[in-house]
């Protein structure tokens, strides 16, 4: 279970205080995708930074079933490394490497010593499994660069499953493509969160997408404006 409880943002604008979120409280349960919508520069990309560990709030409380997620530092690191993973707007994948290999980067992240063999292995045996859960099974030799936009979003998803997260944090996947790539995106991430029992969070503008959802909470100046299970 994802919880936010009275989270509240203050940044520092020159001589200003702004706030950005206010008294914030919503939740997300196992295997639900929880859609957050509303203008831009509502919050709803802050509401995601909070709780992927990169923003700590200025009050309130942010938690992964017993885990704090408003911890600073290595703690933080660890955390998002471990726990969370992220399915980027844009997702700067290296175009040089083949499919596989942009998976194969991810358990290194954060180390400094080599992977032992044991987790090569299972890492290899985890990105086979996610390219046929995405629908690229077969195409771990291809060069990112000759993906179209819809498989490069594919990839995006299972590079953010591949340490097997707690919770899966979503901006704006479908903002670059078609209806239809848009459509097998969405639903391929309902699927997965569905079958993994984990929660998720899916920021976007798109409103066709949004419907999909399990549920649907909308910001409007740091507020949650629809009321949301707490």
């Amino acid at each position: 279970m994802l919880q936010f409880s009275h989270v509240s943002l203050d940044i520092q604008d020159g001589s200003t205080t702004r706030r950005l979120l206010d008294d914030v409280s919503f939740s997300a349960a196992p295997g639900e995708v929880l859609g957050i919508t509303g203008p831009s520069g509502s919050g709803k990309s802050t509401l995601l930074a909070i709780a992927g560990l990169l923003q700590p709030p200025t009050t309130g409380g942010v938690w992964l079933d017993d885990t704090s997620l408003t911890v600073t530092g290595r703690e933080a690191a660890k955390i998002r490394r471990e726990k969370i993973g992220i399915v980027f707007q844009r997702p700067n994948l290296v175009s040089s490497l083949s499919v596989r290999e942009q998976l194969l980067l991810m358990p290194h992240l954060g180390r400094v010593l080599p992977l032992p063999r044991s987790v090569k292995r299972a890492a290899a045996e985890r990105a086979e499994e996610l390219l046929d859960a995405v629908g690229l099974a077969g195409m771990g030799d291809r060069r990112i660069s000759e993906l179209s936009g819809g498989q490069q979003a594919r990839v995006n998803l299972a590079r953010a499953l591949m340490n097997s997260p707690e919770l899966l944090l979503i901006d704006e996947p479908t903002a670059a493509l078609d209806s239809h790539s848009a459509d097998r995106v969405t639903d391929l991430i309902m699927e997965l969160v569905h079958e993994n029992q984990m929660p998720a969070l899916y920021v976007s503008h798109d409103q066709e997408q949004i419907a999909k959802l399990d549920r649907t909470i909308t910001v409007v100046d740091g507020r949650v404006q629809v009321p949301a299970t707490v």
